[in-house]
């Protein structure tokens, strides 16, 4: 079966927040179940993780995860699903633009370093 080829654009006009994730996702179920779908980022300036996070999340409670591809402009987005996909323990199929669809090696989630501030100084 040949798969539906949607761009971002066509669910949600910004893919900014865990909000828009579940818009996109909502828009998204008109077409899960009738056919594996790809999901075209690479027309998108900005992805953010949570907005990723969220839309990759309610996917794979529709237990439709395995019959979608991400296809992604660049490795800076692959990276965010990378980690998306380690520290939920989740399988994720991804293409670079027109490359080969491979699995997603998943990022271990490390902690962030503390950083301190000096002392606040008066202005």
């Amino acid at each position: 079966m040949e798969s539906k080829h949607l761009f971002i654009e066509q669910l949600t006009r910004v893919c900014m927040t865990r909000n828009r994730g579940k818009e996109a996702f909502s828009e998204l179920q008109k077409y899960l179940r009738k056919a594996p779908i790809e999901i075209d980022f690479s027309n998108c300036e900005t992805v953010s993780l949570s907005f990723l996070d969220e839309l990759i999340s309610q996917i794979s409670r529709s237990f439709e995860l395995n019959n979608v591809v991400f296809r992604v402009r660049d490795q800076f987005v692959e990276d965010k699903l990378a980690r998306i996909s380690g520290f939920r323990n989740m399988t994720i199929h991804c293409r670079i633009n027109n490359d080969a669809v491979h699995k997603v090696i998943p990022r271990p989630p490390t902690p962030d370093k503390a950083t301190f501030l000096p002392n606040k100084v008066p202005p």
